[in-house]
């Protein structure tokens, strides 16, 4: 039985200036025609940083109960940790009206301690050692996270949101929530004809075969008739419930095998691509084929993909919306090989003590229903660490384009004299 509480701090990714407001000199920045000469302007300064003197660190209370065994005459081995990970203070980009461009005009903005954030989970790592006859040797690990993400504290609004990309904002960051779930309209279907406009709430840029959202919420809190930057809510999140992998390792006389799973389960993807390749009013040089052959037309109503248009809209995709929502679960092999070591008593002839030859795969296949090129992201936890997992992560579970893991496979040698 194990126990263990800790108190760290950290400055995550801090620059060493973020307290402090900084200058630089550029031409087409803070260059003046101060002596009435175009062609030979006199260099000024234009603040490059804004600075935040009250920065301090994250501060970490992580405690963790653990239990190890040894069990079946050394056969089963286990240990299984509950964690609880606070983390105060955290440090994000500085947001709101006293960070606008009006007023701070190109200075990047500093870190500011904006929340405090607490995740609990479990960790358990199981392995088995067995042997079938007196060839037939293998070792089989298993590993499972659970992870339960919850903001607790922000001060004054009670949330802050996470980075926004085309202008809009695509997470907020609640109490109650976890962090960096994403924020926007609620999808419910697409609008099939003038009539099913005219007896929907309104909503701007509503046109048949475009996007119709969910009333959520009114000033009084009740569906008010009408689409409004209030009728935003929670629309998915990146934090998966659980990871786990699988590790096998086999042995058959002179062969032997291995590979190693990784999945993860229940966690979000807010796939950007979409913007890309299925609204042609900002591509229009190409378009996913679904997009081609399934949007919807007054003939092919039966579909989720939108009328394309060549003007975005309201009701298109000029706000986030949960048609950027995807599934992100996943399952890959993310390593196999096979080997085989020659007899010994066939290489001493040579002077050879030992050789093996193998051929090993890495990410050889993915199981998952995410329709983007790969749903393994930057992720904060990972099995088997859910107790040191990333807190901070800014616009974590966004694919912007992520180039794919993609199979590959590597043949090699082991020679020793």
């Amino acid at each position: 039985m194990r126990y263990s509480w800790a108190d760290l701090g950290t400055y995550s990714d801090v620059l060493a200036v973020n307290p402090y407001n900084t200058f630089s000199s550029r031409a087409g920045k803070s260059y003046y025609d101060i002596n009435g000469s175009s062609t030979n302007p006199s260099a000024g300064f234009y603040r490059d940083h804004l600075g935040n003197p009250p920065t301090t660190w994250e501060g970490d209370i992580i405690s963790n109960i653990g239990f190890d065994a040894t069990l079946f005459k050394n056969k089963f081995d286990i240990t299984i940790d509950w964690y609880k990970k606070k983390a105060k203070d955290l440090l994000y980009t500085a947001q709101g009206t006293r960070y606008d461009v009006v007023f701070n005009g190109d200075a990047s903005l500093p870190q500011v301690n904006i929340a405090t954030n607490q995740n609990t989970g479990i960790d358990l790592n199981a392995t088995y050692h067995g042997t079938a006859g007196k060839d037939f040797k293998f070792d089989i690990t298993g590993i499972f996270t659970s992870y339960n993400n919850k903001i607790t504290e922000v001060p004054g609004s009670g949330y802050f949101n996470g980075p926004q990309i085309r202008n809009v904002v695509v997470q907020r960051n609640e109490v109650g929530h976890s962090l960096n779930e994403f924020w926007g309209y609620q999808v419910i279907g697409l609008y099939q004809s003038q009539e099913d406009i005219d007896k929907s709430p309104t909503q701007d840029g509503a046109a048949p075969g475009l996007f119709k959202y969910k009333d959520v919420s009114g000033p009084d809190g009740k569906p008010d008739g009408k689409i409004t930057a209030d009728d935003r809510t929670f629309i998915g999140n990146p934090n998966p419930d659980f990871t786990y992998g699988l590790n096998i390792s086999l042995s058959y006389k002179n062969f032997d095998f291995s590979a190693f799973f990784f999945g993860s389960q229940g966690n979000d993807i807010f796939n950007q691509t979409l913007y890309f390749t299925d609204f042609p009013d900002f591509f229009k040089g190409g378009i996913r084929r679904e997009v081609a052959v399934n949007s919807w037309t007054p003939q092919n109503t039966n579909t989720s993909i939108p009328a394309m248009r060549t003007t975005g809209s309201f009701s298109s995709d000029q706000v986030t919306s949960s048609y950027f929502i995807s599934d992100g679960s996943y399952m890959r092999c993310r390593q196999m090989q096979i080997g085989y070591t020659l007899p010994a008593s066939t290489l001493s002839r040579f002077g050879i003590d030992r050789l093996r030859i193998y051929v090993q795969s890495a990410n050889l296949f993915t199981i998952t229903g995410y329709n983007g090129l790969d749903p393994e992201l930057s992720s904060p936890t990972d099995a088997g660490t859910g107790n040191t997992q990333i807190t901070t992560i800014q616009g974590y579970g966004i694919d912007q384009g992520n180039y794919p893991h993609t199979p590959s496979f590597l043949f090699g040698v082991n020679l020793s004299f």
